[in-house]
């Protein structure tokens, strides 16, 4: 019996969901009952542009993510990296779902 052993790495899992990092902050400010409006106030950016993080309209950048870390004690490079995750797990699964249309 013949078998071929195909070794699967890290690159070959493809996310089935893909989370925006303002998911993750939506959960935190419900967890700590802080409004959007009195977020967006400590951080010093209107409501509509913090909301538009949240809803995944616009990508966390690194001068919100040093301001969410001084409001939230939550530290920057840990926005980045919801960031950046994001971007990757989205990008797999673009290039997943392009691959299985060509076939």
């Amino acid at each position: 019996m013949n078998s071929i052993l195909h070794t699967a790495h890290a690159g070959d899992i493809i996310p089935g969901d893909v989370f925006h990092p303002g998911v993750f902050l939506a959960d935190e400010i419900a967890y700590r009952g802080i409004r959007q409006a009195d977020l967006a106030r400590m951080l010093g950016i209107s409501r509509p542009e913090l909301s538009l993080v949240i809803n995944g309209h616009r990508n966390m950048t690194i001068a919100l993510a040093i301001k969410l870390e001084e409001a939230l004690d939550i530290k920057a490079e840990t926005w980045m990296n919801l960031q950046m995750r994001y971007e990757i797990d989205r990008t797999r699964k673009r290039l997943a779902e392009a691959g299985s249309k060509a076939v």
